[in-house]
């Protein structure tokens, strides 16, 4: 547990020092705060690791490199700043309550950390995609092509690559640390220096962050969730920065904040794209043709950011960016595999936005409270009300939408998963917008005032068990699941029953544990979610099957059969007779292409082409096979 927080924190330094680094490269003269600057620089580290991948060199000693430079840039920036700061402190209040406040912070932000190196996995997402991608990474220097996971397709590379910074001094066990860890600091970081920047007061202040350790994220793996929301956050401070700088340092760095959101995760994309187009359409009309310039070049800028992890991905998947230029490799074109996200039906939209106020009504709730609080308390519109007028109805408008289209509303929870990293990010800023500062201390000394903004605060807490849940995990002790030791023996000794260098295809529980040095190896997730064209026969014959796989330079298969590579008929069996809206259908027709492809793997060890069973693991030569068509 000592060592994920240490990595934790060292990736958070390393982060803040690259981006005051950055920020004074682009001419930046008004200094960031920390939040701004750490959020910066996972941005750009972010963009820096497309380059590495790229380039096939983000091998251990440079990432260590890496985060020791930024170290020594965070302590250069402390020692350029530590004046300000000290003047800075002596003007804040600092009674008995704002001590206690600060150092209960501090104690939950160590026990947030400590429950990272105790995470429940997600065994069909992280083991077969999510893991294998950053530890290629560190034992080939680069992202790598995987034709045949559908999960590649998903994300540039941008949290691949925040992941591989922790695992290089880390354990996989504790990989959450990037997106529960260093995710958490970055945003807690910067609603206290968004807090700071406009003078709240701070026992306000730390009192919002204390609720928000209680809050649960929608985690479901260890893809981007935490990370997304914090660069999210970044996204909307930097859109309000006002910096005494050159007139590109601003948009510069806005473009950085984009490139960086959405190389996390592609469904980020909309929540990005929604956000700005909302600021924009708030502007004064006066401005507004300027503004869609500055707009349009911040999106160019990104995009240029952004090549190096389109150019990865175009080379491994065959598109730029899934689906918006194209969906490569996708399974959806080349047959009936089910594509990631449903058309709109219009028939079906009114029942789908009563269900999604219904799940979400707290937050709904919150949202209301947040834009009503301030005509309430102050009787006229704040900075930035129009602003977060056409922000909120943008938010919640690409929630919707992106909760129906990629299958129905998440019922377990407030906020759909896919839309919970712009929606609390959003939720966030204007809170901390409405917060009593030092300037108007008279004016919200009432309690029935106070009431107004702590009463949305609460509403922030509404998953305080869980939250609390995640504290008890750390002083319990609690383990996590991790993958059986008898692993990585049996994937070794498979391994090496083929030749060195050769191709393998890997349909196992845990390939992530298998040596990529040693060999080119493309992993399946869900079998025909993905592969080259004219795509793979999965619904065809076992012997159709092998003749595709031997015209990819395929020969080699290993399958890990005494666990059906964690989904087979055995686990997933009841699937098969899922029906009725597209997550359903969906889901059965992701079943069924894998167990279709392990039958077929089964059949194919029939023909004599094993060359390597130790009972749960078996390794497919298929150039022994003597029955292929044509």
């Amino acid at each position: 547990m000592l060592s994920s927080v240490l990595v934790c924190l060292l990736a958070y330094v390393s982060c803040i020092g690259w981006g005051w680094g950055v920020s004074k490269t682009v001419g930046l003269r008004t200094p960031p705060d920390v939040g701004l600057a750490g959020a910066w620089g996972m941005a750009f580290t972010t963009v820096f690791g497309g380059i590495l991948s790229l380039l096939g060199e983000g091998r251990p000693p440079v990432l260590q490199a890496y985060l020791l430079m930024g170290g020594l840039l965070a302590v250069a920036w402390c020692l350029w700043n530590f004046r300000a700061w000290r003047e800075g402190l002596q003007r804040q209040e600092s009674g008995p309550l704002v001590i206690a406040a600060g150092v209960a912070l501090g104690i939950l932000v160590l026990l947030r950390l400590g429950a990272t190196a105790v995470p429940n996995w997600n065994g069909a997402d992280d083991f077969q995609a999510y893991l294998v991608f950053p530890t290629r990474m560190l034992e080939t220097g680069s992202f790598g092509i995987e034709p045949y996971n559908e999960r590649r397709l998903l994300a540039l590379g941008g949290q691949t690559f925040l992941q591989s910074l922790h695992l290089v001094w880390g354990d996989w066990k504790q990989v959450n640390g990037t997106d529960l860890g260093l995710g958490w600091l970055v945003f807690t970081g910067l609603v206290a220096g968004h807090a700071f920047q406009r003078r709240v007061l701070p026992l306000a202040a730390l009192g919002l962050l204390i609720v928000y350790q209680f809050v649960h994220p929608e985690v479901v793996n260890i893809s981007s969730t935490v990370t997304g929301l914090a660069l999210h956050y970044a996204l909307l401070r930097t859109w309000f920065f006002e910096p005494a700088a050159r007139g590109y340092s601003k948009l510069l760095l806005l473009a950085l904040t984009i490139a960086g959101l959405v190389s996390l995760k592609n469904s980020l994309v909309v929540g990005c794209v929604t956000a700005l187009a909302a600021l924009w359409l708030a502007s004064d009309r006066n401005v507004r043709w300027q503004r869609l310039m500055a707009v349009s070049v911040v999106g160019l800028v990104a995009g240029l950011l952004l090549m190096p992890w389109m150019l990865e991905l175009h080379r491994s998947s065959g598109t730029w960016f899934y689906p918006l230029l194209g969906k490569g490799f996708h399974g959806s074109v080349y047959g009936d595999f089910p594509d990631v996200s449903d058309s709109l039906h219009v028939s079906g939209l009114a029942h789908s936005l009563l269900a999604f106020c219904s799940r979400g009504r707290d937050i709904l709730l919150l949202a209301v409270l947040l834009l009503a609080a301030p005509l309430v308390i102050e009787g006229s519109k704040p900075r930035h009300y129009r602003s977060f007028i056409f922000l909120s109805i943008a938010t919640f408008t690409a929630s919707f939408i992106l909760s129906v289209q990629s299958g129905g509303l998440d019922r377990t929870s407030n906020i759909p998963r896919y839309s919970y990293s712009f929606v609390m990010a959003t939720l966030f800023f204007m809170l901390v917008e409405y917060l009593p500062t030092v300037a108007n201390i008279p004016y919200w000394s009432e309690p029935r005032r106070i009431l107004m903004i702590a009463l949305p605060a609460f509403f922030l807490g509404v998953n305080f068990k869980d939250g609390s849940e995640t504290f008890l995990s750390v002083l319990k002790g609690r383990q996590s699941q991790t993958s059986d030791d008898i692993y990585p023996a049996r994937y070794r000794n498979a391994q090496a029953a083929v030749p060195k260098g050769a191709v393998i295809l890997a349909c196992l529980s845990q390939p992530f544990l298998l040596d990529f040095q040693r060999n080119t190896v493309f992993t399946v997730d869900h079998a025909g979610g993905a592969s080259p064209p004219p795509g793979m026969p999965v619904m065809g014959s076992y012997l159709e099957l092998a003749a595709y796989l031997r015209r990819q330079s395929v020969r080699y298969v290993m399958y890990s059969y005494g666990d059906e590579a964690s989904y087979g008929r055995r686990a997933f069996g009841d699937r098969l007779t899922m029906y009725g809206d597209f997550y359903a259908d969906r889901v059965r027709k992701l079943t069924e292409y894998n167990v279709r492809f392990r039958d077929h793997l089964i059949k194919l060890s029939e023909e004599g082409t094993k060359i390597f069973d130790d009972g749960n693991v078996f390794v497919l030569d298929l150039e022994v096979l003597k029955h292929l068509p044509g």
